[in-house]
């Protein structure tokens, strides 16, 4: 967050590098990482044919990138539109690059079980920076929303303007990436605000949780309605999904609950093969699962 994720994230003045040098190296990173890649990575290199030094280097270049990318992020200079405009950067691609490091830990993990340990070192356990910052950030201000509830009569709080500016600036940041999250996150702090008595005693990420549930679960049903697919067996597939996967969990059994004969007759649809429909469907739902679903899960 650009304004104040120094308060969520904690960094030695003495000892961290100035913004002009920390964003040098992370722009060294990323080209790094880049020049190793095609735009497509997943398209673009076939994993399987890499060779283990080389997939190394991808992953320990990645690493490298995402250490950056996370240690920029808690500098008030950090404007993510500047650092888009200057990389050629997008959250798409951020879940693309995060896609194509975790497939290929993957591979090196099916190698490592055959004996094929060829390469440099690498940490093949380490925690994504990026991740755990967002982690961090998103944890922090549900615990600055939590504090402003009465938890009892003669423990009542209440935030400072810079804790409720924090808040605020939060969802405003999240709203560049994730605006779906960032709305429930916004008509919770409203409430909550407006109303903090009517929260004393509970969770709010446990009330969060159950605001981002229903939110999913009206998804699921306007989809199966829309798509004539069981609404079991589409929650099945989408709470097993792994994205990059080649085989998912409950695929089959999703596309056994298409309702073929339904679709074309209710829904008046102009005629097409019950192949060609397939298709559409299992884009429509992969589409679902990692624009709106995944992205509303994000914190948990």
């Amino acid at each position: 967050m650009p304004s104040n994720s120094t308060q969520m994230v904690e960094k030695n003045d003495v000892l961290a590098p100035s913004w002009e040098e920390e964003k040098r190296n992370f722009l060294s990173s990323c080209s790094d990482f880049q020049n190793l890649i095609t735009d497509d990575p997943e398209e673009g290199l076939q994993i399987e044919q890499i060779s283990t030094p080389e997939l190394r280097k991808l992953a320990k270049a990645y690493q490298s990138f995402d250490k950056y990318l996370a240690s920029i992020r808690v500098y008030k200079e950090y404007d993510e539109e500047e650092i888009y405009a200057e990389t050629g950067l997008t959250a798409e691609e951020l879940e693309n690059y995060l896609g194509f490091y975790q497939n290929i830990l993957a591979e090196l993990k099916s190698r490592s079980e055959d004996g094929d340990e060829d390469g440099e070192p690498l940490d093949i356990h380490y925690e994504l920076e990026s991740i755990q910052v967002d982690e961090i950030n998103y944890a922090y201000i549900l615990t600055l929303i939590q504090s402003l509830i009465e938890q009892e009569q003669s423990q009542e709080k209440s935030l400072s303007a810079q804790d409720r500016e924090a808040v605020d600036t939060y969802i405003q940041s999240l709203e560049k990436t994730n605006p779906n999250l960032a709305q429930i996150i916004s008509e919770l702090w409203q409430e909550v605000q407006a109303n903090p008595d009517r929260y004393r005693g509970q969770s709010i990420a446990n009330i969060l949780d159950q605001m981002i549930e229903a939110v999913i679960q009206q998804h699921i049903q306007d989809f199966s309605k829309t798509w004539y697919v069981g609404e079991d067996e589409l929650r099945y597939y989408i709470n097993h999904y792994r994205k990059g996967a080649k085989k998912q969990l409950g695929e089959s059994q999703l596309t056994k609950s298409q309702r073929y004969k339904d679709y074309k007759v209710e829904g008046d649809r102009c005629p097409q093969s019950h192949s060609s429909i397939k298709k559409h469907i299992k884009e429509a739902y992969t589409q679902l699962i990692e624009e709106v679903i995944e992205p509303l899960r994000v914190g948990r």
